[in-house]
């Protein structure tokens, strides 16, 4: 080989390696500027980070764009003092809550240089929401996925297969046709099964809750010792096959049936009603009711008086309004509200005679 191939080379592999510390430079700052308030020396650090060269603005673009909790109301508050005044996205004060930085660092890293749009990648894609968010998701093949209020997922497509691991809480998927990749959502100890369908998962600990609005679906289990085995993985035995769900039909399991059931057209309103951010009540009991909003929100709603308990509430509230949720409570069914802090004491307001 010639000097000036080998000198080449070396270029070449320099220029990769360059690009590569980059792109980490980059999810890291994405990392420390998410999440928590930045002194002053972290601001002029990345300020100056930002401004060496147009691979470091480009690069954070990537990232933030990627993260998609990113936009430019930041911008001029953190760029403020950079006297090259480039344009670029940057991190806004965290709108969903903070999450640990190197989980952060981990997935932006895991997307970095990724086609978002290509359904043939080699590693999970992960997504989150936090209390009181639900985000909806269109994925590579065009199915949709919306998750629910505290939730986590992982996806993972290939030629053969469609994957996804609800890590924790709750999505519904309206899943595009394709007989020779089965959409398959792993939770817990289950396996849902799909090709062409439209329908809920909740995790609750271990116990998975299957609601089908569309189509039908396919419950599996695996063994125990399978339960946190990574998308790309394979397990070492064959799932078990629990049941078939048709669309108005609910399921709870995990490694065997607990409850099968046709579920009343109410109750499918119910089951899916968070999607628009809504919460549907039908007579249910106060306790049920405080149990569900409590999901969506960071106080801690506490029912104080006994009597109460049973309390048939009904309606529509707005899943991330608290004070709208608890002023109705106390307007339409004569619940007393008290706040101390981030803790809601809730008791009637029928003074007995």
């Amino acid at each position: 080989m010639s000097v000036r191939k080998r000198l080449k080379g070396t270029a070449e592999k320099i220029q990769n390696i360059d690009a590569e510390n980059v792109k980490r430079e980059a999810s890291e700052w994405v990392a420390r500027l998410d999440g928590r308030d930045l002194s002053e020396k972290d601001k002029k650090e990345f300020r100056d980070w930002h401004a060496r060269s147009p691979k470091h603005r480009q690069e954070f673009k990537v990232c933030a764009e990627i993260w998609d909790q990113f936009d430019t109301l930041w911008q001029e508050e953190l760029l403020a003092d950079n006297d090259n005044r480039h344009k670029g996205i940057v991190p806004k004060k965290f709108k969903y809550g903070a999450l640990v930085a190197a989980s952060l660092a981990f997935f932006v890293m895991s997307m970095v240089g990724a086609d978002v749009f290509n359904d043939k990648i080699n590693h999970p894609l992960l997504y989150a929401t936090q209390v009181g968010e639900y985000k909806k998701v269109t994925l590579a093949d065009k199915s949709v996925m919306t998750l629910n209020t505290n939730s986590q997922i992982e996806i993972l497509y290939s030629d053969k297969t469609r994957k996804i691991r609800l890590i924790r809480g709750e999505a519904s998927f309206d899943v595009t046709k394709d007989k020779d990749r089965p959409f398959l959502v792993y939770a817990g100890y289950g396996l849902v099964r799909a090709v062409g369908t439209a329908f809920v998962v909740q995790l609750n600990r271990d116990k998975v809750e299957v609601t089908v609005t569309e189509g039908q679906v396919e419950l599996a289990a695996y063994s125990p010792e399978t339960k946190n085995l990574s998308l790309d993985a394979q397990p070492d035995n064959v799932p078990k096959i629990l049941a078939s769900l048709n669309a108005g039909q609910r399921a709870k399991f995990d490694t065997t049936i607990e409850k099968l059931e046709t579920v009343p057209l109410n109750e499918i309103k119910k089951a899916v009603s968070w999607q628009t951010g809504t919460l549907f009540f039908d007579g249910e009991t106060l306790e049920e009711v405080i149990a569900e909003f409590g999901r969506y929100t960071t106080l801690q709603i506490i029912i104080s008086d006994p009597e109460i308990r049973g309390i048939k509430v009904s309606g529509m509230f707005v899943s991330n309004d608290a004070s709208a949720f608890l002023n109705a409570l106390d307007e339409y069914f004569d619940i007393s509200v008290q706040r101390i802090d981030q803790v809601i004491y809730l008791s009637s307001n029928v003074v007995s005679s």
